[in-house]
């Protein structure tokens, strides 16, 4: 199985999933696609290859670091220095810029004119980056605008648009025929003098900036279209975007969260600071089994063996799911049964806690490999990769959200994967 996936940071609100997941039913492929949550770029390369990951989706604010990690990179990438598309092949990164195509198609699908026209621009990263770019191919008179000047003229001057100072921006937006806010949040000042102009709003975060428009195009259109030309690249195949819309719109949040991943990545610690932080119940499935059978987990393997333990297992799964608001820890090799799978898929929105075998092991003491069955074998280390390998792709194929834990201590950590958790 080909495994893709989108990052950012933070990254737990990106739809892209709900996109390619769409995508790749529509044309029968049997790939995955999840959330990378990652904090430096400069991991990405070795994360990549570790999880087996052939091609991510690059969001806010690893676009410009996307670009200067791409050994090869599309000519649209080297215009704007920014790349939102990474493919690894043959040992290298490949770059491209698929914004600059989300852009252009929804500017023409939704009939926007912009050919001799006033496009401006706020903000100069990637997204404005390809903006620019994208409006200024089109006939579009485009203007740059940022916080930072600076920063701003040095792009106007590589794009071949024009520069407007912040300070000026207010008195200029009135005379705009486009206005792209390709900024985190745009100030509130901003909203009274967006009435009368057209509107592509890069972000789907937060639609209430429609409520000041009366000609808006949300991002929607733009991943939509930007992940179509993706999906080309990811796999050499077409696809039409039709009805997707309408299946995106009909997709509800999930606010269960199951916390998966290898054996002694810290999945209760962490579902418990979490539970704690959204005031949710806390569920361990290896506690609720053990009270089930009222035996420890190493017992029931002794007496019984691993099947009927796997199946007790799912049991608790089950009952735990027919609850609400509700965090669970999953056991380490729950996800080896479809089943289960299914049941996080249906009812849970699923993080792998991800740590290298290595890493783990480091933590642990003998009272935690004695714990555990499947680590009784005389050679925990290699017992422990290889289940992690053996697991790994199970444990993709269910995740929502893939965490990759850092060297900070476990309360740390656990911050930023709340952070993440908030911005779903």
């Amino acid at each position: 199985m080909k495994n893709f996936a989108v990052t950012g940071c933070p990254v737990s609100h990106s739809r892209s999933p709900d996109v390619f997941r769409y995508f790749f039913k529509l044309t029968g492929l049997n790939y995955n696609y999840t959330r990378l949550s990652i904090v430096s770029v400069s991991e990405l390369v070795d994360v990549m290859e570790k999880l087996d990951i052939e091609g991510l989706n690059v969001t806010s604010p690893f676009k410009e670091d996307a670009f200067r990690i791409s050994v090869v990179k599309d000519d649209v990438s080297v215009r704007t220095r920014s790349v939102n598309t990474v493919i690894r092949k043959n040992g290298k990164i490949f770059g491209y810029n698929t914004d600059y195509h989300g852009v252009q198609s929804s500017v023409v699908s939704n009939k926007i004119h912009v050919k001799g026209k006033k496009c401006l621009i706020l903000g100069a990263g990637g997204a404005g980056r390809s903006a620019a770019a994208a409006l200024k191919d089109l006939g579009g008179e485009v203007y740059i605008c940022n916080r930072t000047d600076e920063r701003a003229l040095r792009i106007s001057r590589e794009i071949g648009c024009r520069f407007i100072s912040y300070s000026d921006v207010l008195q200029e937006i009135p005379d705009a025929d486009l206005f792209v806010p390709a900024v985190t949040k745009l100030p509130d000042i901003f909203l009274p003098l967006m009435e009368n102009i057209a509107v592509l709003d890069p972000s789907y975060k937060d639609p209430d900036l429609m409520k000041y428009c009366k000609n808006y195009t949300g991002g929607t259109d733009w991943l939509i279209y930007q992940a179509q030309r993706s999906f080309e690249l990811f796999t050499g195949l077409k696809t039409g975007i039709d009805s997707l819309k309408d299946h995106l719109s009909g997709l509800s949040k999930i606010k269960n969260i199951a916390i998966t991943g290898p054996t002694c990545a810290g999945k209760t610690t962490f579902g418990k600071l979490i539970a704690a932080h959204f005031g949710m119940r806390f569920y361990d499935s290896d506690e609720e089994t053990e009270n089930t059978e009222g035996k420890k987990i190493k017992d029931i393997f002794k007496i019984y063996g691993e099947t009927h333990f796997r199946n007790a297992e799912t049991a608790s799964l089950e009952r735990i799911c027919r609850e609400n608001n509700f965090i669970v820890s999953v056991g380490a090799g729950a996800l080896e049964k479809k089943e289960n799978r299914d049941l996080l898929s249906k009812h849970c929105f699923t993080v792998l806690l991800y740590n290298d075998a290595g890493n783990i092991l480091k933590f642990l003491k003998k009272e935690d490999v004695d714990e555990r069955p499947l680590l009784q074998c005389g050679d925990p280390a290699s017992a422990m990769q290889r289940m992690l390998e053996e697991r790994k792709q199970n444990y993709l194929n269910c995740a929502d959200l893939v965490f990759i834990i850092g060297k900070g201590s476990v309360e740390q950590e656990c911050k930023k994967l709340i952070r993440e958790l908030d911005e779903r």
